[in-house]
């Protein structure tokens, strides 16, 4: 008897072996096959002095938003005066660009297509800046002085980047005689670090009321950057594609009791009471969400691109391939696998007692929980309810967001594949990962009109880098904004394809997490490839091998941005 449990539990331990050693081998990839963009490329946007001078200047506008209401508005206008005048085709009155100004100092572009059937595509960043007051920098905040390669400035990289980066792609396409197929929009609020509600949001009421939008085909907002030293063994930089937003919500507890004399106290001070709760909340952070969001799409990929020697690299595959299994292990608390997985709870301010010998009568904490897209602002105060399990803490919510929905992110999606695949196209070396961007924009108010809303900002840093954004000594490499321009001149090309010609090119060609042709059976591969697309076309200038495999083609009267000359396929 004894014998044969023991060999029914190595059968199932083999089977589950088995299944464990699939899975990982099972696991995700990218494959892009955009034409590299190359310095050699005719046309590369090269940044010339003249280029690097708008920046400059642009950035030395002081357009500091300190709060709601409280805003360096006579800046603002000379930024936004000086964005008119130095772009003259942008802003020619013989320009096919049209643009409306919105609430004084928010810009909307529009630049008109030629195919109606094709839904509108929205670019957007902002003109407004953070405070650099009572920071300790140790270059001038405001003089973007060019030194060692990077250019220092408040605005570099939060989000003067996207302006200047698509201001100088639209004036370069102009002069190349654009014309669209795609409408686009252009959109740069005024007030984005206080909420948007006077430009994004304005801007957003436009585009419903007189342009008469109801639907776009996607966003593409500032976000998630191209990242080194994101995780141990990823020797290629990542490039994180924010396709959701965390929500958040402040809470105010407070108890309130009787005052006293601190020489005789009572069993339990108001400060000991309300210190508990917060206590509770903290040993009981909210559930994890694995698995409920994209970062099970993001573990998974992961996976793929981690180089670790051996058996740690077979260890991590098995691990992020069968979260089912290891959830709880992958689910363990440190900051950053945190701030993915769950809401964080993070108790920002605690207030209570007037005097050293007064029993404090009432006390107050600010809780702040930034939300994952898997619950709701009420779920979260529901489960701070039940850890608490004190009804004498009163909880208040004092302002929230709910979290954003996620936006398309797998191998059917268009949009995904254009803001993805360009972003590759540009930053040649990377890995493309979806992320959930924890910090919040203005894009709130657009998604009215879709959900597939983008948050990636062209620029290339260090991990160690991370806290300039906001921070001290905010900078952003020169060679990074020469490529940040280039990426806004092919995301606009590159979305101008129609989705009937190119869509389900990109579906294939562009895949996002297909599964790895070489780890997955040669008919399999062949019947989703078969499955996914039935397209000849010529514009594009590719065609599709009899194995499921994309080819390149000589053939087509315009190659466009999916033009390959060389072999097209690099599995990544």
């Amino acid at each position: 008897m004894a014998r044969t449990a023991l060999v029914t539990i190595a059968c199932l331990a083999g089977l589950l072996s088995c299944l464990l050693l699939l899975n990982s081998l099972n696991s995700r990839s990218i494959r892009l096959t955009l034409r590299p963009c190359a310095k050699s490329d005719e046309d590369f946007i090269q940044l010339t002095e003249e280029r690097l001078a708008r920046f400059q200047r642009g950035l030395r506008f002081r357009t500091v938003s300190y709060d709601i209401g409280r805003q360096d508005t006579q800046q603002l206008a000379e930024m936004v005066s000086f964005i008119r005048s130095s772009f003259p085709r942008v802003h020619s009155a013989k320009s096919s660009v049209k643009l409306t100004v919105i609430n004084q100092y928010s810009l909307l572009y529009k630049v008109q297509g030629s195919d109606s059937s094709l839904l509108p595509a929205l670019l957007m960043s902002h003109l407004d800046v953070v405070p650099t007051d009572g920071q300790n920098w140790t270059k001038p905040h405001f003089d973007a002085v060019v030194e060692d390669g990077y250019i220092y400035a408040r605005g570099t990289i939060d989000d003067k980047v996207g302006v200047f980066g698509i201001l100088e792609a639209m004036e370069y396409l102009l002069a190349k005689d654009w014309k669209p197929k795609r409408t686009f929009y252009i959109a740069f609020g005024h007030d984005e670090e206080i909420h948007g509600f006077q430009g994004a949001a304005r801007i957003a009421e436009h585009l419903r009321t007189v342009e008469k939008v109801q639907k776009l085909e996607f966003v593409s907002d500032e976000g998630m950057v191209v990242l080194d030293g994101f995780v141990p063994g990823l020797s290629a930089p990542a490039i994180i594609i924010g396709v959701s937003e965390k929500g958040y919500v402040n809470l105010r507890l407070s108890y309130n009791s009787t005052p006293g004399h601190s020489s005789m106290p009572p069993a339990e001070s108001v400060i000991g009471v309300l210190a508990r709760a917060v206590a509770r909340l903290e040993a009981s952070q909210q559930p994890s969400q694995l698995g409920n969001g994209p970062e099970k799409a993001i573990l998974e990929l992961l996976s793929t691109y981690l180089k670790l020697p051996f058996p740690a690299n077979i260890a991590a595959r098995v691990v992020l391939n069968n979260l089912w299994l290891f959830k709880p292990l992958v689910s363990y608390r440190n900051p950053p696998t945190n701030a993915l997985i769950r809401t964080t709870t993070a108790v920002t301010m605690f207030n209570a007692g007037i005097k050293h010998n007064v029993l404090a009568s009432s006390a107050q904490a600010v809780v702040n929980h930034r939300i994952h897209p898997s619950q709701t602002i009420q779920q979260v105060v529901d489960h701070d309810r039940q850890v608490i399990a004190d009804p004498r803490i009163q909880i208040e919510i004092l302002d929230g967001i709910e979290a954003s929905p996620v936006a398309d992110c797998e191998e059917s999606s268009y949009a995904f594949q254009v803001v993805a695949g360009t972003a590759q196209q540009v930053f040649t070396d990377g890995r493309v990962l979806p992320g959930i961007f924890v910090a919040k924009t203005d894009t709130n108010h657009y998604l009215q009109f879709t959900r597939n809303v983008y948050r990636f900002t062209p620029n290339h840093i260090h991990m160690r880098d991370a806290n300039r954004y906001h921070g001290v000594d905010e900078r952003i490499g020169v060679t990074v904004f020469e490529k940040a321009i280039n990426f806004y001149y092919h995301l606009l090309r590159n979305a101008d394809l129609p989705r009937e010609q190119s869509g389900q090119l990109l579906e294939v060609l562009a895949a996002v997490a297909v599964v790895v042709a070489e780890q997955r059976p040669a008919q399999l591969l062949a019947v989703q490839v078969a499955a996914a697309v039935r397209v000849e076309d010529a514009e594009a200038g590719l065609q599709l091998c009899s194995d499921g495999l994309p080819a390149a083609a000589d053939g087509g009267a315009e190659r466009g941005e999916l033009g390959q000359r060389q072999a097209p396929v690099g599995w990544l």
